[in-house]
């Protein structure tokens, strides 16, 4: 049977070698993770702000307070359409001749 070395050892095995046993391993997994937390919500705090700098003085920095985009109109006047549908309708004969 052929033995498999790992180059990195799990977080759990670094500690159980260095703290002398499972409850000290436990205890420092849990505070590595804690601080772990701690810099992410940090550096949540720190997005948040940026982001509200950003926003501009009496805009909302919420998303769901915006308002959507007003639709676009349409800027095809009725002479353009009638044209496009003639121009369509003549293509779609050429192809379904070429096609029979």
């Amino acid at each position: 049977m052929a033995t498999v070395s790992h180059s990195a050892p799990t977080a759990a095995r670094a500690a159980r070698s260095t703290s002398g046993g499972p409850d000290g391993a436990f205890k420092e997994i849990v505070a590595k993770l804690e601080q772990q937390r701690d810099a992410i919500d940090r550096a949540l705090g720190a997005l948040r702000d940026v982001h509200s700098m950003g926003a501009g003085p009496g805009s909302s920095a919420d998303p769901a307070e915006t308002s959507t985009p007003a639709k676009r109109k349409s800027r095809m006047t009725p002479e353009g359409k009638k044209r496009l549908i003639a121009a369509l309708k003549k293509r779609w004969a050429e192809r379904k001749k070429a096609g029979a």
